[in-house]
């Protein structure tokens, strides 16, 4: 069955990479990372780990 391309738009287009309370890292298709939501000691926690161990050329930016 084909796809119309208004349900083609509606495909998550990134992965779930780890998540700490309610914050969130996800790499996007196209290869950015970026860390969604949580508490202010979610994010904390988040970019804790993220400095700590997260290798790749690309950054990693929030989205509120």
């Amino acid at each position: 069955m084909k796809r119309s391309p208004l349900e083609i738009d509606h495909v998550r287009q990134y992965e779930e990479m780890a998540g700490w309370g309610a914050a969130m890292l996800v790499r996007w298709l196209d290869g950015r990372y970026e860390l969604q939501d949580g508490s202010e000691a979610d994010r904390k926690e988040a970019m804790e780990w993220v400095n700590q161990f997260f290798v790749g050329d690309k950054p990693v930016r929030w989205r509120h």
